[in-house]
């Protein structure tokens, strides 16, 4: 955590925010608007853009079960509980038996090791942007 009580965000995140505007990326990791209003604003005037084919988000898919499914039994549980299910680090830790803190870092570890591993990918590597 920082001096201001907000946990610093990890590289995927900050990749994440830098790519938020990509099409490709938004379909992977959709923002949730706030409000109706939000999204309303969102739209283009011509109507939401049409985003990538059913085919293309299908082998992104199954990239990413790939590179989860390499994973050892224990950090895929994890990516399951907290990445895919959204359980909460404290009960997640209470079912591991350790620390949320030491499992936030396990769990950036992972992202990590994730995030490496799709880089790699042909199927990903023509919708990843460089970072700026």
């Amino acid at each position: 955590m920082s001096k201001s009580g907000q946990a610093r965000p990890t590289d995927f995140d900050g990749w994440l925010a830098r790519n938020q505007t990509n099409p490709k990326v938004r379909v992977l990791f959709p923002q949730r608007d706030d409000t109706e209003m939000e999204a309303l604003l969102r739209t283009p005037p011509g109507g939401p853009d049409r985003g990538p084919s059913l085919e293309e988000t299908s082998s992104l898919r199954e990239a990413l079960g790939r590179a989860v499914e390499s994973l050892p039994p224990e950090d895929r549980w994890i990516v399951e509980r907290l990445l895919i299910e959204g359980t909460s680090l404290r009960k997640t830790g209470t079912v591991l038996g350790i620390p949320k803190t030491t499992l936030a870092r396990r769990r950036d570890q992972i992202k990590r090791r994730l995030a490496s591993t799709l880089a790699d990918d042909p199927d990903i590597r023509g919708w990843i942007t460089p970072d700026a």
